[in-house]
């Protein structure tokens, strides 16, 4: 090609180029200013000069526009902006964004937003009273759609997204939405949720703040809740007449006044100089709630919350470890996964590869909490910790509970996702646990005979109680034979010892009862992996499994409040009152050996603890019979409920128990060589013993 007519044919497409601008400049849609009549269409191309804006109001103060947030050229969407800061304050096609392309149209039959295609993805109501005669923007901020008498045929402020303007009201029943994001307009988890008893604000459905819980909110008045606005003085909740039900009225009066739900789940209500003014008078007037860690997502999944100076720091609960897919989040420890609908119930799936696993729980400490619990009611009442954690257990969409023991409430967490946990500073009632499953595949390992603990129970306590009825057998002969010595030495320097008591006054002859009570003693603390006297092998375990306690000396956590109140600290309580305690509570697991992280068949766990406690009994007679003892064990005959009232000496030791400088030696113990007149001595002495020779009644 000759130079000539390349240079020819660069001057033609440097004309055509220009021509085209030219013809999109003139193309190019203005701005109306009030009002719009029917057969009208905007697309962001066609209004690409004045930012996809194609309606003003008369003070200027809003526009509406075919706008992207962000600039996302894939997300378009039909929306009402405060002009001077660029925020939207209502939009339509929020689940449904479409192109620069997708088009605005104004018909008589309403108004509409489509693909290029012409897929309508929003619509006003499809059959209005009336034809359409106008689109108007008020300088309020409302969108109406208007008849030919200048009739309200349908307006922006009956269908709010996540803003109230002045002037605009939330009926009851109604509720905000907030955005996912800044840039992604579609509804998010959080909303601010308008009732006839309040005003609150929800997270996938459960509450984390409400109006009349917080103390800048005052209550004029018992009536139902109609209505939620906002104006020049604040935030009020109105009764059907116009009167006021709740307020919180602010301390300064500004001319404008914007309540937002942002999409970090915080309620801002922020005022402005003027109705036209890009300036914010204090930036935010009014900011619910108030501290970081009372919103659900403040940390990632479980992570726990805690107040920081000016802010918050995000941390693992103990027995769970940072998320290696989800940064901030936490996950169990032990190497389980959070149960889901699809990995905690059975014939939730044909993918063997997610069949339900093995469910289990790990328990939080005291004073972790949980939003939902501060302000929703319990899913249950009047169950105690095992009921609560059966109906987790059958729920497939429960992902946690938290009892409260001392009303015996039960609260289901059954959402999508877990939300943050927080720390308080006082004990809290309630405890949490944690749903977490075992693979299939590991599950399989266990019963195939691996180190899985889930098994460790109901395998090896028939086999330790076989063990020790022959070593107990043994140790009787052996003392049956010294006590013989014993008498005839007795007889012969005229000397009468006292000898342990089987339960009268630790001179009645020994029965084999006796090893019974002792065996007792041994089963619990095999069950609790430690001796029965606290503060002894303090650095095995750095908290329990499935206690929500606070961790003590020894390794294991104190979870009753009722057990914490009988002692000085927490720590160091006598095991089989506490044992005797949960018992009550029918709170089995939180007596297992944390070692076992969990992994326990809960109804080995309660045999186990039933025939200890029934071995324990203070009269001889009402123990059972080593020979019962074994079977009960084994499962071939159940266990008896043990007798609450013939173990209330173990209360009356773990009392004494946790005061060692008692001078008074407590009546029916054993193993004291101090003389009546050293009293104190003899309450030390009985201390320091070992545990078999301070278990009590004989």
């Amino acid at each position: 090609m000759t130079a000539p007519r390349r240079s020819s044919l660069a001057c033609l497409g440097l004309l055509l180029l220009l021509l085209l601008f030219s013809a999109r400049g003139a193309d190019a849609g203005q701005v109306a200013i009030d009002l719009v009549r029917p057969n009208f269409t905007a697309s962001a191309f066609e209004y690409i000069d004045s930012g996809g804006s194609f309606l003003e109001s008369g003070n200027g103060a809003f526009k509406a526009a075919v706008f992207n947030p962000g600039k996302q050229q894939a997300s378009f969407y039909l929306a009402v902006l405060h002009e001077p800061t660029g925020t939207v304050v209502w939009s339509a096609n929020r689940a449904a964004p479409t192109t620069s392309s997708g088009r605005v149209r104004l018909t008589p039959q309403g108004l509409a937003v489509s693909d290029p295609d012409g897929t309508v993805l929003w619509s006003t109501p499809p059959q209005l009273r009336s034809p359409v005669a106008a689109l108007r923007l008020l300088d309020s901020g409302n969108l109406q759609l208007l008849d030919a008498g200048n009739a309200t045929l349908w307006q922006s402020f009956d269908n709010a997204t996540d803003t109230l303007l002045p002037g605009q009201r939330l009926l009851a029943g109604a509720y905000l939405s907030a955005a996912r994001s800044a840039v992604d307009l579609s509804e998010g988890e959080y909303r601010l949720a308008v009732t006839a008893a309040d005003v609150a604000l929800t997270w996938q459905g459960a509450t984390y703040w409400r109006l009349s819980n917080d103390v800048r909110a005052y209550k004029d008045r018992n009536a139902p809740v109609a209505a939620v606005s906002v104006n020049a003085s604040g935030l009020f909740a109105l009764a059907a007449d116009g009167a006021l039900v709740f307020r919180a009225a602010l301390a300064d009066e500004a001319n404008f006044r914007v309540l937002n739900l942002g999409s970090d789940g915080r309620l801002r209500i922020t005022s402005y100089a003027e109705v036209n003014s890009s300036d914010p008078v204090g930036g935010g007037d009014f900011v619910a709630p108030a501290e970081d860690c009372d919103l659900p997502t403040q940390c990632p999944s479980l992570g726990l919350c805690s107040s920081a100076g000016n802010g918050s720091s995000c941390t693992c609960p103990p027995l769970f470890a940072a998320s290696a897919s989800t940064p901030g989040a936490c996950t169990p420890g032990d190497g389980s996964t959070l149960a889901s609908r699809t990995n905690s119930c059975h014939g939730s799936s044909n993918d063997s590869s997610s069949a339900p696993g093995v469910v289990s729980y790990l328990g939080l400490r005291l004073r972790t909490a949980y939003f939902a619990t501060r302000f929703d009611p319990p899913t249950i009442t009047g169950v105690n910790d095992t009921a609560c954690r059966g109906l987790c257990t059958a729920s497939c969409t429960c992902l946690a509970y938290f009892h409260d023991n001392s009303s015996n409430s039960c609260y289901l967490i059954q959402e999508k996702q877990l939300g943050s946990l927080y720390w308080e500073s006082s004990a809290t009632s309630a405890l949490g646990y944690i749903k977490t499953v075992q693979s299939p595949q590991n599950s399989t390992r266990s019963r195939d005979g691996s180190s899985s603990t889930n098994r460790a129970v109901p395998i090896v306590l028939p086999s330790i109680a076989v063990f020790l009825v022959i070593a107990v057998v043994a140790l009787y002969a052996c003392w049956k034979r010294k006590n013989k010595s014993n008498k005839k030495s007795s007889k012969n320097t005229g000397v009468n010892k006292q000898s342990h008591k089987s339960g009268h006054h630790n001179n009645a002859a020994i029965s084999d009862r006796a090893d019974v009570y002792s065996f007792g003693m041994v089963l619990l603390e095999l069950v609790h992996g430690r001796k029965n006297r606290g503060g002894e092998e303090g650095n095995h375990v750095a908290a329990v499994v499935g206690s929500g306690g606070e961790q003590s000396s020894d390794g294991w956590s104190s979870a009753a409040p009722s057990t914490l109140s009988a002692t000085s600290d927490g720590g160091d309580e006598y095991f089989p009152m506490v044992a005797l305690d949960l018992h009550e509570q029918g709170r089995y697991l939180d007596l297992v050996d944390p070692r076992l992280e969990g992994r326990v068949d809960e109804a080995e766990a309660a045999r186990a603890v039933r025939v200890a406690l029934c071995c324990l009994h203070e009269d001889p007679a009402l123990r059972p019979r080593m020979s019962a003892v074994v079977r009960m064990l084994e499962g071939s005959v159940p266990a008896p409920e043990p007798r609450v009232e013939a173990l209330g000496f173990l209360r009356l030791y773990g009392r004494g128990y946790a005061a060692p400088a008692s001078t008074t030696a407590m009546a029916g113990t054993s193993g004291s060589t101090a003389t009546p007149s050293t009293p104190g001595a003899s309450s030390q002495s009985q201390l320091n013993d070992s545990s078999q020779d301070v278990s009590l009644p004989r």
